[in-house]
Formats: structure tokens, C-alpha cells, sequence
């Protein structure tokens, strides 16, 4: 009698759990909605980023047509010495204009159109009142260990994985740069600080000028397996 007692309660756990389930999937907005496609024109959520690490390349190419993303696909291919290219591209155009080539996997390059529409854009003119003309990174893509070390793991890098960015050109305003304006009390900086504390909340890995004196000019925002902010 225990164990059938056991076996019920379980059941009845189930479908309560179920019918839980069946009214979240039908009244949550689509942004909270787990079973709608990815869609980076909304405002992101957690939900947005667990549907990135869940999406196939295909769909996440996809995602980024929809949102109006112009790229280049790379082939998959090994470049030696734990370097490797699979599901990237060069980004071509998007809502600004970026000083250097970015060439990053489909996941990061969706977090980053996340970033770009919802954190930068936005924070721009909320503080300045005025538009990204560019934006200047030190790279994406390079073949080389965590901190340049002659030894030791694989940077983010080495996959396409990360960026590093270093400056943000506003119209009317001029260079807003890591180095020299992180931490200022002002507007600038009040506008960096804005923007590292979206990548936080978008990026599993972002770095600053708070971490260590190698990131004194420059945020490091990657899609590796490691979640931190600093």
C-alpha cells in the first residue's frame, strides 16, 4: 500500500508539474517562451542565451538572418596546434560599424548582436544622446594561450570564441576608450561601466580593467565554458 501510495503521489507530482509546464509555454511572452525560435530583435532574457548554447549552427545562422545580420560562413577546418574553425563567420554588417575584422563562432557572434542592439546602442544615447559611428576591438581570432603564456590552456581565441574590445567612437563625442576612461566619474564612464555590465550579463566570460593589468585596455568578452565577471 506504501509503495502504490508512493507511485500515485509521484504521478500526481507529474502532472501537476505538466500542466505547469503546458500554461507557461502558453502564456509567457515569446522572449521567455523556451520553445520559440531564437530571436534577437527582442530584449534578451535567460532564455534567449540558454536557446543560443542549445542552437545548431543552422539555426543560429538563421537567428541572425532574421535579426538582419550580414556574415560570411567560414568551413569548418583545424588550423593546427589545438586551433580550429568550426561554425564561424566574418561579420559583414550590422547596426555599427566595427574597426577591424570580427570573426567569431555563431553563438558568440549572436551575443555579441545582442550586445551591440541592446546594451550599446541604447547606453549611447541614453548618455550622449548620440550614435556609435564604430567600434575598436585588438581582434577575435589568434592562435595563442590564455595571456599570450608560453604555456598553459587555450585562450577563447584560438577558437574564435572571444573579442576583445577597446573603444567605442560616438558621434559628437568622440573616442570613449577603455584605457584612461573606465572608472572616470563622468559620463564616460559611467557609459563603460554600463556596457561591461551588460556583457556580464550576456557573455559566460567578461574581463576588465578590474581584473588585472592585462586587461587595463580592453573588455574581454568570450562564450567559453567558464562564467565570470570581473
Amino acid at each position: 500500500m506504501a509503495l502504490g501510495g508512493f507511485y500515485r503521489g509521484a504521478a500526481a507530482a507529474a502532472a501537476a508539474i505538466a500542466g505547469l509546464w503546458l500554461i507557461y509555454v502558453r502564456l509567457a511572452p515569446d522572449r521567455y517562451d523556451i520553445t520559440a525560435s531564437l530571436d534577437l530583435l527582442d530584449k534578451p532574457t535567460f532564455v534567449t542565451l540558454i536557446k543560443i548554447d542549445r542552437a545548431s549552427d543552422e539555426a543560429c545562422f538563421n537567428a541572425l538572418d532574421r535579426a538582419g545580420v550580414f556574415y560570411t560562413r567560414l568551413p569548418d577546418q583545424p588550423l593546427g596546434d589545438r586551433c580550429y574553425f568550426k561554425g564561424v563567420a566574418t561579420l559583414d554588417h550590422s547596426l555599427a560599424a566595427w574597426g577591424g575584422r570580427v570573426l567569431l563562432t555563431c553563438p558568440m557572434l549572436a551575443r555579441l548582436m545582442l550586445w551591440e542592439r541592446h546594451v550599446l546602442i541604447p547606453a549611447a544615447d541614453s548618455h550622449f544622446g548620440a550614435a556609435v559611428t564604430r567600434i575598436d576591438h585588438f581582434g577575435t581570432y589568434a592562435c595563442r594561450n590564455v595571456n599570450n603564456q608560453a604555456a598553459g590552456p587555450r585562450s577563447e581565441h584560438a577558437v574564435a570564441n572571444a573579442i576583445d574590445i577597446s573603444a567605442v567612437e560616438i558621434a559628437s563625442v568622440g573616442p570613449v576608450r577603455v584605457l584612461g576612461d573606465f572608472g572616470d566619474d563622468g559620463a564616460k564612464g559611467a557609459f563603460l561601466e554600463e556596457l561591461f555590465n551588460g556583457g556580464c550579463f550576456l557573455f559566460r566570460t567578461s574581463l576588465g580593467p578590474d581584473y588585472n593589468a592585462l586587461h587595463k585596455n580592453h573588455f574581454h568578452f568570450d562564450n567559453g565554458a567558464f562564467e565570470t565577471c570581473q
